[in-house]
């Protein structure tokens, strides 16, 4: 890496899959990171709905934090940013807590839906295996007594392609129900493309409830008599979920408004 200057911060995570790499073979003095290990870590995390935790350099608490975002990679991205702006002393322990306390996450990256229901509902990008499992394993960290509802739309390429069903014994693992929107079509002619049937069938066979949808107003009347004030709803697509996306927050606002 070329750096335009001598007093440049090199901020390095030290929890990725080549971090110790190139940390040993660093020329530059290194501020490091990670949840866990670095020189700027999180302690006390509590998971929740709001998960709170301390800003840490070595064994220093510099701030205690809060945020709405769900997922560990969060965690580690705000330590991140922190490890930057603390180690050139270019915020306040207060403007970095606010900070945090403000900010909703990028858009489709497991953002909240609405602040107006006492329903969390998050969108998560599901483009791939990777991304939808972990989307799900972030609901269950962060909502371990609430059952997890899906709406799930097989968007991608990788989501239709027959090859891929296996994908479907375990990415749903810990839901309580999926709804599974219809494949898209585009590109169908390409690949082995499985039906919307098939892919229900895969999941139900691997123990977790689905269900096809096949409008917006079926999957909204479905979901007007499936859900309790005990839920929470991921909505997993790379697509627009034939308009589910905005209307679900709607009809969980109506249904148990905050």
């Amino acid at each position: 890496i070329s750096l335009p200057t001598s007093d440049a911060t090199v901020v390095v995570c030290t929890e990725s899959a080549m971090s110790k790499d190139f940390i040993a073979h660093a020329t530059r003095p290194l501020v490091t990171y990670g949840v866990h290990d670095g020189n700027f870590t999180a302690g006390n995390i509590l998971w929740g709905e709001k998960t709170s935790f301390d800003i840490m350099h070595h064994d220093s608490v510099l701030a205690q934090v809060e945020m709405s975002l769900l997922g560990e990679h969060n965690i580690q991205n705000i330590v991140g940013v922190a490890a930057f702006l603390f180690s050139r002393n270019l915020v306040t322990p207060e403007q970095f807590v606010k900070a945090v306390d403000t900010f909703r996450g990028i858009v489709r990256r497991l953002d909240r839906k609405s602040e107006k229901t006492t329903i969390p509902i998050f969108e998560g990008f599901g483009t791939s295996y990777e991304k939808a499992k972990s989307a799900v394993a972030a609901m269950k960290q962060h909502f371990p007594t609430r059952r997890i509802v899906i709406v799930f739309e097989p968007h991608t390429f990788s989501w239709r392609n027959r090859d891929a069903l296996h994908w479907y014994d375990t990415v749903f693992e810990g839901a309580t129900k999926v709804f599974v929107y219809e494949p898209a079509s585009q590109g169908a002619s390409t690949h082995a493309q499985s039906t919307q049937e098939e892919i229900v069938s895969r999941i139900n066979n691997s123990g977790t409830n689905a269900i096809a949808i096949i409008n917006e107003q079926q999957t909204l009347n479905m979901l007007d008599a499936e859900l309790t004030e005990n839920d929470c709803v991921l909505l997993l697509t790379s697509g627009d979920l034939g308009g589910l996306i905005e209307s679900i927050p709607k009809l969980a606002e109506r249904m148990f408004p905050k």
